[in-house]
């Protein structure tokens, strides 16, 4: 098993936290996207969207981190990320949504971008500095008061959509220091943070970690 990934990547950190809690085994094949090795012939050969990160397992190639999780799953159930009731994995897949379509949506790589190339950098900054709160509080609403939160977003025992949120909230903490008005996900998040699964995952702890001046 390959994951070919990035260190800083939101994306690549989600996938390494889902491998490490499922306790797999796989080799870290690091894509330099600071410097748009992700373009290059021969990893769109890999994807030819030019994106990572890239599951490959048993032959194939699984892209998309809600797949490449849910693949994970089904191809090794023990121990499960996902729980076993159908309108608890219902939450727990509507956080996950609100994670990757609606909060990083907003923030990721490229609207990044896109924004910095058309209106420059004070722009982007200003861009994030309304987005990236509004983002948090957001999820925040989804677990604060809500009976199935618990030590993590569903629950006692880290699962898929803490796989989701603690990347979020590290692409976040970039662009914010006042979590005040978040303050069940720092929670959850710092609950994650002292797991091993999730400290192996963390970007600054990975082979190919270097500079990296992207706002």
């Amino acid at each position: 098993m390959k994951l070919y990934n990035y260190w800083r990547s939101q994306s690549s950190y989600r996938v390494r936290i889902a491998l490490n809690l499922k306790g797999l085994d796989w080799e870290y094949a690091p894509v330099d996207l600071g410097h748009g090795e992700q373009h290059s012939s021969e990893y769109r050969k890999i994807h030819p969207n030019s994106q990572a990160p890239v599951l490959e397992d048993s032959g194939h190639r699984i892209f998309q981190t809600m797949a490449i999780v849910e693949y994970l799953e089904e191809a090794y159930p023990v121990p499960p990320l996902y729980p076993a009731d159908p309108a608890e994995r219902a939450r727990v897949r509507g956080f996950i949504l609100t994670c990757t379509c609606e909060a990083q949506q907003r923030t990721g790589r490229r609207i990044r971008d896109y924004v910095e190339e058309r209106f420059g950098l004070e722009i982007l900054k200003e861009w994030y500095d309304y987005w990236t709160p509004r983002s948090l509080e957001m999820l925040e609403n989804l677990v604060s008061d809500h009976p199935m939160t618990g030590e993590f977003v569903h629950g006692d025992t880290p699962g898929a959509a803490d796989c989701f949120l603690v990347p979020y909230f590290y692409q976040g903490s970039y662009r914010t220091a006042d979590f005040s008005a978040t303050p069940t996900l720092k929670r959850i998040v710092d609950n994650c943070l002292a797991h091993p699964a999730f400290e192996k995952a963390h970007p600054d702890n990975q082979p190919d970690v270097g500079p990296d001046s992207r706002f």
